[in-house]
């Protein structure tokens, strides 16, 4: 069975001792974790992350918020898109093209609907949101498409960093792998609805089914892509899934 490999390469703040790898390791038991001087090695054991969105990487020590950058911008290929744990980072897998192109006309249509309502702001999978759990802790997570509203909003958006700390009123994940609607649905339901978020959609193209949170509802309702999604929060805002599936399909022939 092909597995796959992902290979990071630790900038110098970040090394591992024989004693903190045997630790990580045990951290990291579905993993097959092989260290070198300066890269780690992470194979599937029985947690195979190829199947899913994302997978997390736990840490024998805390890395600082520094730490983190500092792993990213030395693999800017490789982790395109991690999130901060404090003690684990999550690292979130690639998409194929597909996904890319329906994702892209999601962030369209709401871009095009925002610049005609003026109702907030819109970001893309490359914005960070700083949430701040019930327990103190402080995590950090990238949506694959985020909308912040004026209407209530308090204080600055951003922190003096330049990450977002305002909380989302609208959030959407894009299921990436067919084997991973769960995975997305818990997010939903685990970190976006108790950070702020009013409406949530987590959208999969391979079950042609979209999943509505709201913070006012304790359970998700599940909708096929022939019926359009509007929100009574979200005036005027209409999503026609089908179309877009379609349209990005169409495009990578």
């Amino acid at each position: 069975m092909q597995t796959t490999t992902v290979s990071i390469v630790l900038p110098d703040s970040i090394r591992f001792d024989k004693h903190a790898q045997a630790k990580m390791k045990m951290l990291n038991s579905g993993l097959e974790l092989n260290f070198s001087l300066k890269d780690l090695q992470i194979n599937e054991g029985y947690l195979h992350y190829s199947t899913m969105d994302f997978f997390e990487l736990s840490f024998p020590y805390t890395i600082s918020v520094e730490q983190f950058k500092q792993l990213g911008e030395s693999n800017p290929n490789q982790l395109k898109k991690i999130e901060y744990n404090a003690t684990s980072i999550i690292i979130n897998m690639g998409t194929i093209g597909l996904i890319s192109a329906f994702s892209v006309l999601i962030s369209t249509t709401i871009v095009i609907w925002n610049r005609k309502h003026k109702l907030g702001r819109i970001f893309d999978a490359q914005s960070d949101y700083i949430i701040k759990k019930s327990d103190g802790k402080t995590i950090r997570r990238i949506p694959d498409i985020s909308f912040i509203a004026f209407k209530g909003l308090v204080g600055e958006v951003y922190d003096q960093k330049g990450f977002i700390k305002a909380n989302p009123f609208f959030i959407i994940e894009v299921v990436s792998n067919k084997n991973s609607l769960q995975q997305d649905l818990r997010k939903m339901a685990q970190v976006w609805i108790p950070a702020g978020t009013q409406v949530g959609l987590v959208v999969c193209p391979y079950r042609k089914e979209y999943y509505l949170f709201d913070k006012q509802n304790e359970k998700y309702t599940a909708f096929n892509f022939n019926k359009k999604f509007t929100h009574d929060k979200l005036s005027h805002l209409e999503i026609d899934f089908a179309q877009l599936l379609k349209e990005a399909e169409e495009s990578l022939k």
